[in-house]
């Protein structure tokens, strides 16, 4: 009988049902159906969903958990038109649009009109607000409920929307009070979160600011309603990569916090785990840890060990290990997370949904691509079935999947995967929005990978573009971009350019993060491979070992980033002929990443192939083999048998074939040389430059 405890409950409430000890009296045939309806087959159940809804819809309520019933039951008789046409009201919309109940409400649009429901639902709600009856409420009523309104549209992406709605009760709360009134100091917090969801972050800041100033002035310059404004600054600076301002503005909010209540009091948890989050922004690990660790004792504390701001400090944690490698850690904290998400949400929660991403990009970054590919689908059917199909949300993660099929050779998928989510957040955050960018840029990546040079440079400008018109020139998406730029030009042999733009981007990383920071050292290795190729040796591996220091410092010794170094400083070594020199390098590379990333990493597979150019050059054919053919093995099985890794394993195989002096099977040799065609055609094209060097191999050796 636990299943019908609820609905007996309501009924009781409703004075459907009277209730006797622990005893119910049932007073009504349609309660009665109600019970029986647990127990009925589907022939009936039908029939019964359908006079039990229109049962609830007679009874005049203002219970959001009748509201609940009548939907249960008209989804349960199939009815879509029904639950729109139940849904399209103000009123109701009013009673679950709340923290407790908004979830029903996405639910049943999500059954009603499907997964694009988060696209047309927003409009809907607007059209009914300019159509309501006049004079059916008060002017302050519908202030309220064009901001509720507005917080709809801005959850469901329609930030024009949310901006246009929230600008309707800004004006009206101005009118009926003044500019400044707490009603209108919190549409004024609306206005500027909703400017910064749109990027327009001089207006949100501007606005944001005249927002603290309103609350100083009504409740005093440390009350609460100020740090909340502080703290919508902080997300504006942060935004903005100002992190310093950043700090500054969530300081304060703390700050304010923490006198008011105490910094034990539950009420210091957002604000601690937001000043957190600029410390890993700024990859001060152990300033973030110590945050989020004071934030998890109270929630502890107070909250108790299952509550979902509890999860929300264990992703934060996991954030942090996930930057600084160490994946273990960082997948045990978002295991956690869901773990407690789904204890008091369920499975199928969007907020599980998000930590999911966290896990699959774990993965990813443990090379687990199939897992991770698998994980993100899994985030993607559980945000879409709250969010609907063009979410924010789902660019993200649409852009993670073009990620892992970048990785794993398939670059149609991946084209596919980074222009979906382009297109999405083009329509609902516009093409000027920084993630348009970010995700353009991404996109440039795989016509990188390809060889496609061309359309990259231009994706990739339009992308920096974007990105500079919208944080700045000195934002850390631009250093990005300008990085990624930079190796565009070095794979055209533009090494210069390939210098400037490197350049350009070590400028702007050093000046936000100051000289000893991971990305200093990554750019200076870029830089060092330039150098490189250029046969500039000494400078070369002077630039190498600068970059080796940094990253040392910053994240450790043995960390999987320090590896690609090593394996460039041998590199080095190897091209002045110092063999010995270069093992030692490259072996070094192998121990991290079997350390820190497990003995089959593909990254392995890279270094096993290095060793066996050494080996071939020392004129060690059978070691340069069996290191060759080590090499194919791992990468065949991490990134699978079509990669373009695997092409470069392949040539030297082939090369170490035909100097064997022993009896080369040529048949062998031609089948890699045919192998390795299939895969530069599918993956490059036949203009490409690996494509010509196996076809002349190819020619050289002799047919049967």
């Amino acid at each position: 009988m636990a299943d019908i405890l609820p609905i007996l409950h309501l009924s009781e409430r409703i004075g459907g049902t009277q209730k006797i000890g622990d005893r119910y009296l049932l007073s009504s045939d349609a309660f009665e159906k109600c019970i029986q309806s647990q127990y009925l087959d589907s022939q009936h159940a039908v029939s019964l969903h359908i006079q039990l809804s229109q049962f609830f819809q007679s009874r005049d309520h203002d219970d959001p958990k009748i509201d609940h019933v009548i939907l249960h039951h008209l989804e349960g008789a199939a009815d879509r038109p029904a639950v729109s046409h139940f849904l399209e009201n103000l009123e109701i919309f009013q009673r679950l649009y709340t923290p407790s109940h908004k979830f029903k409400l996405f639910h049943s649009w999500n059954f009603a009109v499907g997964s694009s429901w988060n696209k047309t639902v927003p409009e809907i709600y607007r059209r009914l607000f300019e159509e309501k009856e006049s004079g059916k409420m008060s002017q302050e009523e519908e202030a309220f409920l064009s901001q509720s309104i507005g917080q709809f549209c801005r959850e469901m992406a329609d930030w024009q929307g949310a901006l246009d709605m929230f600008d309707t009760s800004f004006k009206m709360f101005r009118t009926l009070h003044s500019q400044d009134h707490v009603t209108t100091a919190k549409t004024m917090l609306d206005l500027a979160q909703t400017y910064l969801k749109l990027s327009k972050l001089d207006v949100a800041r501007e606005t944001a600011e005249i927002s603290i100033n309103t609350y100083a002035t009504l409740y005093g310059e440390n009350s609460v309603e100020t740090a909340g404004a502080w703290e919508c600054l902080g997300e504006i600076e942060k935004k903005a990569g100002k992190y310093g301002q950043a700090k500054e503005a969530y300081g304060k909010s703390l700050n304010i916090v923490q006198d008011r209540y105490g910094s034990r009091s539950h009420r210091v948890i957002q604000s601690l785990t937001l000043l957190g989050d600029v410390h890993r922004k700024l990859d001060e690990y152990s300033q973030a840890e110590n945050l989020y660790s004071q934030a998890s004792e109270i929630i502890r504390e107070s909250l108790g060990p299952v509550h979902p701001q509890l999860a929300a400090v264990n992703r934060s944690l996991g954030l942090v290990y996930k930057k600084k490698g160490e994946y273990t850690m960082a997948a045990d904290h978002f295991k956690r997370a869901v773990e407690i998400l789904t204890c008091a949400y369920g499975p199928n929660h969007p907020e599980v949904g998000t930590v999911l991403i966290d896990q699959s990009d774990v993965l990813r970054k443990e090379g687990d691509l199939d897992a991770a590919m698998d994980g993100y689908r899994r985030s993607l059917d559980v945000i879409s079935s709250f969010l609907g199909n063009s979410h924010p949300e789902i660019a993200e993660v649409k852009n993670s999947m073009g990620l892992v099929a970048k990785k794993q050779g398939k670059y149609d998928e991946a084209q596919e995967y980074h222009t979906q989510a382009i297109d999405i957040v083009k329509s609902t955050l516009g093409k000027s929005h920084p993630k348009a960018g970010i995700f353009q840029a991404n996109l440039a990546d795989v016509h990188r990978k390809r060889g496609d040079y061309d359309k990259a440079n231009f994706l990739f400008q339009n992308s920096l573009e974007i990105v500079q018109n919208s944080l700045g020139a000195h934002h850390e998406e631009a250093a990005n971009i300008l990085n990624s730029m930079g190796m565009v030009a070095k794979k055209q042999a533009l090494y210069d350019q390939a210098k400037d733009y490197y350049g350009r981007s070590l400028v702007i990383v050093q000046d936000l993060y100051g000289a000893n920071h991971y990305k200093v050292g990554m750019v200076l290795f870029n830089i060092g491979d330039v150098l490189r190729k250029q046969s500039q040796i000494p400078l070369s591996l002077e630039i190498y070992m600068k970059s080796l220091r940094t990253l040392e410092l910053v994240l450790g010794e043995d960390h999987f980033e320090v590896a690609d170094v090593c394996r460039g400083i041998g590199l080095v070594h190897f091209e002045m002929g110092e063999f010995a020199e270069a093992t030692n390098w490259v072996n070094r590379a192998i121990k991290i990443v079997e350390r820190e990333l497990g003995f089959s990493h593909y990254k392995i597979g890279i270094y096993a192939n290095f060793q066996g150019e050494i080996a071939m050059a020392m004129g060690d054919l059978n070691m340069a083999e069996s290191q060759f053919r080590r090499a194919l093995g791992l990468l065949e099985e991490s990134l699978g048998k079509s990669d373009l890794e695997v092409v470069d394993v392949l040539i030297n195989l082939i090369k170490v074939k035909l100097r064997s002096s022993g009896r080369k099977n040529f048949v062998e040799i031609r089948e890699m040389c045919d192998r390795g065609l299939e895969i530069v055609t599918e993956c490059l094209g036949t203009q490409h430059p690996k494509f010509h060097s196996l076809t002349n191999l190819r020619m050289s050796t002799p047919a049967l």
